[in-house]
């Protein structure tokens, strides 16, 4: 998830702090970075292209399944139900950073309600994000072990060459045991990646992944035409079933899910005004429409009622015309994996600092009456006075030992996360429950009703109500 793009500290530039939005303070603007800030370069199309990039990632291979499970017409209309509440939600996001100054939605939390919501929505942001990986490593193994498959041919003994290859829709014990071992492989490939704290490196992955995505729609397409024109396609218009639909449903906004980027997409834009924001948000949302809903189509086409939370996993993985979509969506998917642990190892950390924040603010209350009587008879400035020298003399080794510790968590957090989500995706039976158990709890929160109560708060503040 991308962050804003922040000014140096400079008199000149810096902007003012995020502050709540005062009743009695005329309705201005307080732009994070300013308006006119150089490290606003973003351009209409860049922009746009960047918030594409983002939306349409893993999450648009379970888009079929929604299409089978909800029928045509329904998942048509919750499609555009989703594309148009996303749109509106990102736009009210957008407009609570420029009233308040904050650079980023936890900020926008802290701004509104203050650091108890910040400290809920880090969490949830920790747990969906584990989600997220755990979703990904699923798809991993689901792309890549079909492909070891193909290249091992003569070393491994398979029963069926067909959609049924892959260990997460096999029966076969060996197949599943080979898929979590290539997926354990791969996780230690991309290790050096999952531990670096800055990912510039990976900043062009957005693209590729884009690239990919477009391309696997195009070779679909193809081999839905070819389908269509055999008479062979199998396409219901309605749900079977309620169930079908409460299954179905978060993963088309799970599919959408860019409510962290929106601010900071804002924050590179130059020339921000409200109606170039406009146009990205709503540029932005109608290519990844298009490409969301022609590949849930294409793909459901494809499948027909066996179309499996992966939609890879319908097609022969020997078939030429996917095969390359195939290995971009791996490759690209591997990498969005190492950028997702990122801010997810910072919220971990964040919690971390909130509890030793709570910790230290508990220490102090306890203390506060013995340091007010130790005052009255000035034994507080003779102590003080003993401890400044020893802390001046071992401020090198403390700062040696705190890097350390520093490193230590670093790696630890790295860690857990990914063990945490290695055993989830291996005992997971598919990506969509995955998607589904994480839109269920999370998603409709975080995409529309927090954004909705951060705007009616501080829209409240400025009427006065």
């Amino acid at each position: 998830m991308s962050k804003p793009i922040l000014l140096p500290h400079q008199d000149s530039m810096a902007p003012p702090p995020p502050r709540p939005h005062d009743a009695h303070v005329p309705d201005i603007e307080i732009l994070n970075p300013q308006h006119y800030c150089p490290t606003r370069q973003a351009t209409l199309v860049s922009a746009t292209f960047a918030l594409v990039a983002t939306i349409v990632g893993g999450g648009i291979l379970s888009i079929p399944l929604a299409f089978e499970k909800c029928g045509l017409v329904l998942a048509t209309i919750l499609i555009l139900l989703s594309i148009v509440t996303t749109d509106f939600s990102l736009y009210i996001l957008c407009s609570v950073s420029r009233r308040t100054g904050a650079g980023s939605y936890l900020e926008a939390c802290r701004v509104a309600f203050g650091t108890g919501l910040e400290f809920a929505v880090t969490t949830m942001l920790f747990v969906f994000l584990l989600f997220v990986i755990c979703a990904y490593m699923v798809l991993i193994r689901d792309i890549w072990t079909p492909i070891v498959l193909l290249m091992a041919r003569p070393f491994f003994t398979t029963t069926d060459t067909g959609s049924e290859a892959s260990p997460s829709a096999s029966g076969d014990a060996s197949e599943k045991t080979l898929g979590d071992a290539v997926l354990l492989f791969i996780v230690i490939i991309i290790s050096p990646f999952l531990l670096k704290k800055d990912l510039h490196a990976l900043r062009y992955n957005c693209y590729l992944g884009f690239a990919s995505i477009t391309l696997l729609c195009l070779s679909m397409a193809y081999r839905a035409s070819q389908k269509l024109a055999a008479g062979d396609v199998d396409i219901k218009l309605w749900p079977d079933s309620l169930t079908d639909v409460l299954f179905a449903y978060p993963i088309p906004i799970l599919a959408f899910m860019c409510h962290f980027n929106a601010i900071g997409v804002q924050a590179s834009l130059a020339n921000p005004t409200r109606a170039r924001v406009r146009k990205v948000i709503d540029g932005s949302m109608l290519i990844s429409g298009i490409i969301t809903y022609a590949l849930g189509l294409f793909g459901y086409m494809w499948g027909g009622s066996s179309t499996q939370g992966n939609i890879l996993l319908n097609f022969d993985f020997a078939d030429n015309v996917i095969l390359v979509g195939r290995v971009g969506c791996g490759i690209t998917i591997m990498l969005a994996s190492a950028m997702i642990t990122l801010p997810c190892r910072e919220s971990m950390l964040s919690l971390r600092s909130f509890y030793a924040e709570w910790r230290e603010a508990k220490a102090d209350a306890s203390i506060v009456e013995p340091t007010v009587s130790s005052s009255t008879y000035g034994a507080v400035n003779t102590s003080e006075d003993e401890e400044i020298q020893p802390k001046e003399a071992g401020e090198a080794e403390s700062n040696i030992s705190d890097n350390a510790e520093n490193r230590f968590v670093h790696f630890l957090s790295t860690f857990v996360i990914v063990a945490v989500c290695y055993i989830g995706a291996v005992a997971a039976p598919g990506v969509a429950t995955v998607w589904s158990i994480c839109g269920c709890m999370m998603a409709f929160l975080i995409a529309f009703i927090l954004p909705s109560l951060i705007y009616v708060k501080i829209r409240a503040a400025k009427k006065g109500h």
